[in-house]
C-alpha cells in the first residue's frame, strides 16, 4: 500500500472493516474509490451486513476533462498508463 501499488481484495476488505469498526463510522463513513468491482461489492455487502450497517448512498463521478482529475479517474493520466 506505502508503494501505491494496487492492493489485493483480501486485505483492502481487511482495511474497510478495521475501519468501519471505529466509533467514528457509526456517524457515517465515505467509502472513496472502494468497490471497484463486483466481488469487492460483494464483500462490501457482507461487511456492512456484518456490521449492522448500511448505504445510504452511492456516488459515480466522471469526467470528460483530464485537466480536472490528472486523467486518474479516465485513463488520460501517468498513474492510469502506469498500471
Amino acid at each position: 500500500m506505502a508503494a501505491g501499488k494496487l492492493v489485493d481484495d483480501e486485505l483492502m476488505a481487511e482495511v474497510v472493516r478495521d475501519r468501519l469498526a471505529k466509533p467514528d463510522a457509526r456517524r457515517g463513513y465515505l467509502l472513496d474509490g472502494y468497490p471497484r468491482t463486483l466481488p469487492q461489492a460483494e464483500t462490501l455487502a457482507g461487511i456492512l451486513r456484518d456490521a449492522g450497517l448500511s448505504l445510504d448512498a452511492v456516488l459515480l463521478m466522471r469526467c470528460r476533462r483530464t485537466s480536472w482529475c490528472g486523467g486518474r479517474c479516465c485513463g488520460g493520466g501517468p498513474t492510469t498508463r502506469k498500471r
